[in-house]
């Protein structure tokens, strides 16, 4: 038992209501259930109860054992002088307000069904990263898709916040907030980190200065990324290294360690140095990069954006000096596309229309994300095991929060699945 489980409880008022009486007693009857208190003081506030013939409005606290009212220092709060009903599963001691009076207390012990505990006790003690998985075939698809609906809602505001924070580092300038998420989401996980590092290493403000000319900010690149302090020697690299030189200098660069790149178990084509290639290819090809996708109508506009090929020398090689065995274009490849827009097009639309109070641009990029294939990820696999599976990259946006956000954390009473599987049969 716990105190969450108890606010579940008085909140769906799932206990036996016959015949209520207070430990003092009296007889209760319930007329409002009241709100949720998500700040301090008491947990349920704009309650209404009838005790004996009089009725009281105020608010409810609740406790496993009564003793915890003490425990929690409620005796030194004034404003727990006001709670009309103490609701509590086990009654150990009879408490007074300060002015003498007896808390109205009611146990809750004995009045809840053992199916309701049992399959509570069953969801929370469950070793499977997904508690309810055995209920998933009997919970309703309505209920299913609105959790899913929330939860996606929930994770798109979660990115949301993250971007307006790095817009803030930014001082407003989307365009390098932009920059600065593809960075880190072209490093495609196993990328990530050094890849961030080198876009934060170089600002969009530098590469700018330089996007007429491809070598240029390949150069910059390659050379932030610490690519270019390897011996070189093929007429590219070593011209790369040239311009490098010159324009750390002319810009003040200090490049990150080139240890940090990883290319263990990754296919050739997803190589840091191919991601970087067609990363160069991205702010050399779109000029105002952010405005294009504010002004794209239609999704098609933006997977065009980013069909990126790489310049001639990366057509043959995948590193430095190692020439491929055959020679192709080794562009962005579709399901790649379409994670870059789900995790960064989409959230920097979404927050921009948020911040620029356009529900248009809003409602565009959430219609753009049920207009994506679902991923396919551990988490979308795992799913897929109990029969669910998404139509969309809404769909699995959703199924990824409710797994690491309610499942992960055994929290079941926030959940519209988990409530309900405790409904069952009620």
């Amino acid at each position: 038992m716990s105190e969450d489980f108890l606010h579940y409880i008085w909140r769906f008022q799932l206990f036996n209501q016959n015949e209520l009486r207070l430990i003092s007693g009296e007889e209760l009857t319930i007329l409002r259930v009241g709100q949720m208190n998500q700040d301090a003081g008491p947990d349920f506030f704009n309650s209404l109860v009838k005790i004996g013939r009089t009725q009281w409005a105020g608010n409810i606290e609740i406790h496993y054992c009564a003793s915890d009212w003490n425990k929690h220092g409620h005796q030194n709060d004034e404003s727990y002088d006001k709670v009309i009903l103490h609701v509590v599963w086990k009654n150990d001691q009879v408490l007074f307000r300060s002015d003498g009076s007896e808390i109205p207390t009611l146990e809750l012990s004995g009045r809840v069904k053992k199916k309701l505990l049992d399959r509570y006790e069953n969801l929370i003690r469950e070793s499977y990263s997904i508690p309810c998985h055995s209920f998933l075939n009997e919970i309703d698809p309505l209920i299913l898709n609105m959790q899913l609906d929330r939860m996606m809602s929930e994770r798109l505001e979660k990115k949301s916040k993250r971007i307006q924070q790095l817009l803030g580092l930014y001082q407003g300038d989307w365009e390098s907030t932009l920059y600065q998420l593809l960075g880190k989401y072209f490093g495609f996980k196993v990328n990530t980190v050094p890849f961030e590092l080198l876009t934060t290493s170089l600002p969009l403000k530098i590469v700018r200065k330089h996007k007429t000319d491809l070598l240029e900010i390949e150069a910059l690149l390659f050379g932030q990324a610490g690519m270019l302090e390897e011996k070189l020697q093929s007429n590219y690299a070593l011209q790369l290294k040239e311009i490098y030189e010159y324009l750390k200098i002319k810009h003040k660069l200090q490049s990150i360690e080139r240890s940090a790149w990883k290319y263990a178990r990754l296919r050739p084509a997803n190589f840091p140095t191919i991601r970087i290639a067609q990363f160069a290819q991205l702010w050399h090809k779109h000029d105002n990069l952010f405005q294009k996708l504010v002004d794209a109508c239609e999704i098609d506009e933006v997977v065009e954006l980013f069909q990126l090929k790489v310049s001639n020398y990366w057509t043959s090689h995948y590193r430095f000096g190692v020439m491929a065995q055959r020679k192709e274009e080794k562009s962005l490849g579709l399901s790649s596309i379409h994670s870059l827009l789900i995790n960064v097009v989409v959230p920097i639309l979404f927050t921009y229309g948020e911040h620029s109070m356009s529900d248009q641009l809003m409602q565009k990029a959430m219609e753009w994300l049920e207009q994506l294939p679902s991923e396919e990820n551990k988490i979308v696999k795992e799913w897929g095991k109990y029969n669910i599976v998404p139509i969309n990259a809404s769909n699995s946006q959703g199924l990824i929060q409710l797994k690491t956000v309610h499942c992960e954390n055994k929290n079941c009473l926030n959940c519209a699945i988990g409530m309900s599987i405790l409904k069952l049969n009620q």
